[in-house]
C-alpha cells in the first residue's frame, strides 16, 4: 500500500508531461514561444522515460489483446484443417467405390454368356463361430433364388442361401456346410473345397487321391461339377499340403482369392434363360 502513491504520483506526471509535450507541438506555425521552448529544455531528460513508460503501457494494453486474437485464430485453423481432412477421407471413400464399380462393370468370366451379373451391396454379416453368411441387398424381386452362385472380381464367395423379396442370404466357402466341386489348374487333378471352421475362415481341397500331385502355389478353381456353379471360377492358392492319417487321400490348404472378411459388393451370377 506504501508503493501506492509513488506510482499515483508519477502516473500523474506522466499525464501533465504528454499534455504539455501536445500544446508545445501545436503552437503556431513553427513558432517557439519562452515558455515551450524553456519546457522542451526541462523535459528533454525525462522523453526517454517518458517514451519507455508508454511503450510498456501499450505491451501491457496491446498483448491480451494479441492473445486473444491468435487463440481465435488458432481455433479456426484447427476446424480447417479438420474440415479438409475429412474432405480427403470421403474423397479415398468415393475413389476406392468407383474402382471397385469399375472392376465389377469390367468383369468378363468365360461363362458370361450362361450367367448375367447382377451387382449387390452387402449389408450384413453373421458373426458367430459357427456359420459364415452374408445378407445382400437383392431377392426374388430381383430374379436371385437359392444355389446361385455369389463371386467377386477376384474369385469365388458361395452361394446363395435362401431370398426374401429384398434380400438373400449367401453362405461362404469358409462355412462347414459349404462343399465345391473343384479341381487343380495346372493338373485337372480334382477335389472338394470345404470350409473347415468358420470361426477361422480356413477353407481345403479334399478328397484328393494320395498319387496325384498337388503342390503348394497352385490354383484351384470350380470343376463345374454338379448344378450350382460353373466350371473355371477362381477359388484360391494352395498354401500346404498333408497327407490324411488312413493314407488314402491329400488334404491341401487353400487361401482364397476372394477377400471375405472385407466384402462390400458382390456379383450375383443369374443363368440366363
Amino acid at each position: 500500500m506504501k508503493r501506492w502513491p509513488a506510482i499515483r504520483n508519477a502516473f500523474f506526471l506522466v499525464v501533465v508531461i504528454a499534455l504539455l509535450l501536445v500544446s508545445v507541438r501545436v503552437t503556431g506555425a513553427g513558432r517557439v514561444t519562452p515558455l515551450s521552448g524553456a519546457l522542451q529544455e526541462a523535459l528533454n531528460p525525462f522523453k526517454g522515460s517518458m517514451y519507455w513508460v508508454g511503450g510498456q503501457v501499450y505491451n501491457l494494453t496491446a498483448y491480451p489483446l494479441q492473445l486473444v486474437h491468435a487463440t481465435a485464430q488458432n481455433r479456426l485453423l484447427k476446424q480447417q484443417v479438420t474440415s479438409l481432412r475429412n474432405q480427403v477421407y470421403a474423397l479415398e471413400e468415393y475413389k476406392s467405390e468407383a474402382l471397385r464399380l469399375e472392376n465389377i462393370m469390367n468383369y468378363h468370366p468365360v461363362y458370361a454368356a450362361s450367367y448375367g451379373r447382377l451387382v449387390a451391396g452387402v449389408t450384413g454379416r453373421n458373426p458367430g463361430n459357427w456359420f459364415q453368411t452374408l445378407t445382400i441387398n437383392r431377392g426374388s424381386k430381383d430374379h436371385v433364388a437359392p444355389n446361385m452362385p455369389v463371386v467377386t472380381t477376384a474369385g469365388l464367395v458361395g452361394r446363395v442361401l435362401y431370398v426374401t423379396a429384398h434380400t438373400a442370404t449367401v453362405l461362404l466357402i469358409t462355412d462347414p456346410r459349404s462343399g465345391v466341386g473343384a479341381m487343380v489348374l495346372e493338373t485337372r487333378v480334382p477335389g472338394i473345397v470345404e470350409g473347415v471352421n468358420a470361426g477361422t475362415g480356413d477353407v481345403r481341397l479334399a478328397n484328393v487321391p494320395i498319387i496325384q500331385n498337388v503342390q503348394q502355389g497352385q490354383t484351384v478353381v470350380t470343376s463345374g461339377t454338379g448344378s450350382i456353379f460353373p466350371r473355371g471360377i477362381p477359388i484360391g492358392t494352395i498354401t500346404r499340403v498333408t497327407n490324411e492319417p488312413a493314407g488314402l487321400f491329400k488334404t491341401a490348404t487353400v487361401l482364397p482369392f476372394a477377400d471375405l472378411n472385407r466384402l462390400d459388393e458382390v456379383i450375383v451370377l443369374v443363368p440366363r434363360g
